[in-house]
């Protein structure tokens, strides 16, 4: 294949301008899967170079093949960058070009940038992904799309997106899931890469199936900012229909008769909405303890735990869930427990902490990663506690399908239980929501003030 536009050119090409032709002219046929499929992956794209020296071949070409393109600005995608000079033609042939061929020249960098169109929307037509690194790394003038927007995904793309889809429906009754619970599935029932740089196009792809409708949005969960709002209302007639909703909706405390108190705290907080319905009809709420969390959230929850015991002669469990490795049992045991226990100690005196406020590992443990066969990897030797943890192989809690994730959580929740108690909870909520649909005010008839 030969670009013959540029046959006749005269003057030296620069290598801004080289990587310019080429691109142009995987664009103007199709893109780069179309050209593979039409021709060969092995098939040579030709653009002529610096003018012939006297006694050399006026037509001389560099080549490159399409495989080798592919993969090079695949590569400078999933790391979220401008590709360079080197990434589109091999290093040999760029001498004399004015450029730098290294990843982390500077002076190459900027001339990439200083083409005539946007490398990321060129990628965004070519490979149909919208790259989460290259938000965080694309200067403020760098376009992205925005809002709702149309898509075309590529063969490869939609049979992705229908095993997604078989997912979703597969755990219905457990949405949303997180995009790392979608990989893993992918993973164990369809053979996807288990990489890092897999995930990464995955999500890309989740991305945009949302922004161009083909998934709704609330199917998938992401790692989102806190929200804090305002119980205000239009008027006095909004106010009474808030009162309204919420006695339809009422639900009785179930954990007020019993002799525990019940907290659950997750590692992942998009896993939150999730886990939220699993532990609803307990009445349990859910908190996100990611990362090593906050000196003020570990206080308040030691605050918790000694006015249950003090007012209401109450233990509280707390019931943890997060990944296993050298990290994810720092966080449960160095970063909670420890420090849990260390407030009580102070506060509660003449208990021992352990009695007030037990804590218990749900998941992830090394015996469940064995029993549900989980897909696992070394631990990081960049890890710091990796020499002091007693395991071998890591597994992430978003690695155990929903429904046994569901499964685990409730057993735990009614291990502390007394389920006659529960039952009796159940029975009284069901009279009260009659009482109260009884006694709300009745919606004001249009044309009433």
């Amino acid at each position: 294949m030969t670009d013959e536009s540029t046959a006749s050119r005269k003057t030296e090409l620069s290598a801004t301008t080289m990587v310019e032709q080429v691109l142009a002219f995987v664009r103007e046929h199709g893109g780069i899967e179309k050209l593979v499929e039409d021709h060969g992956a092995q098939s040579l794209i030709r653009v002529p170079y610096q003018p012939a020296e006297e006694g050399e071949d006026a037509d001389k070409r560099h080549t490159y093949p399409l495989e080798a393109l592919a993969e090079s600005l695949d590569t400078a995608q999933a790391e979220g960058r401008t590709p360079l000079p080197d990434e589109v033609f091999p290093p040999a042939q760029l001498r004399g070009h004015g450029a730098g061929c290294g990843k982390d020249d500077k002076a190459a960098t900027d001339m990439l940038r200083a083409l005539g169109f946007d490398f990321f929307d060129f990628f965004d037509s070519l490979h149909d992904d919208e790259s989460t690194a290259s938000r965080k790394t694309a200067s403020s003038d760098t376009k992205r799309v925005k809002g709702y927007a149309p898509w075309k995904p590529q063969k490869k793309t939609k049979v992705l997106l229908a095993q997604v889809q078989e997912i979703l429906e597969e755990y219905r009754d457990y949405l949303p899931l997180t995009g790392r619970q979608i990989f893993y599935r992918l993973v164990g029932a369809y053979g996807y890469e288990k990489t890092e740089a897999a995930y990464d196009r995955l999500t890309d792809k989740l991305v945009r199936a949302r922004r161009a409708g083909v998934i709704p949005f609330e199917k998938i969960r992401d790692d989102g900012a806190a929200v804090m709002q305002h119980n205000h209302y239009r008027d006095e007639d909004a106010f009474w229909g808030h009162i309204r909703k919420q006695g339809q909706a009422y639900r009785r405390d179930k954990l007020a008769s019993q002799e525990v108190d019940i907290r659950v705290y997750c590692e992942a907080a998009g896993m939150m909405p999730q886990l939220h319905d699993i532990c609803r009809p307990y009445s349990v709420p859910v908190f996100s303890c990611s990362g090593f969390d906050s000196l003020t959230a570990k206080w308040d929850l030691a605050q918790a735990c000694q006015e249950a015991f003090w007012y209401q002669g109450r233990n509280t469990v707390i019931l943890h869930l997060g990944d296993h490795d050298p990290s994810g049992d720092s966080i449960f045991n160095d970063g909670l427990v420890e420090d849990i226990h260390a407030f009580l100690a102070t506060d509660v005196p003449h208990r021992r902490p352990s009695s007030v406020a037990p804590f218990e590992r749900v998941a992830l443990r090394r015996e469940q990663v064995e029993e549900y066969n989980l897909d696992t990897s070394p631990p990081k030797e960049s890890d710091g506690r990796t020499p002091n943890w007693s395991g071998t192989e890591t597994a992430q809690l978003e690695a155990l399908p929903p429904d046994v994730l569901a499964e685990l959580l409730t057993d735990a929740i009614e291990r502390h239980i007394d389920t006659d108690v529960y039952e009796k909870d159940v029975e009284k909520e069901k009279e009260e929501a009659q009482r109260i649909a009884k006694a709300l005010p009745a919606p004001a008839k249009e044309g009433e003030e």
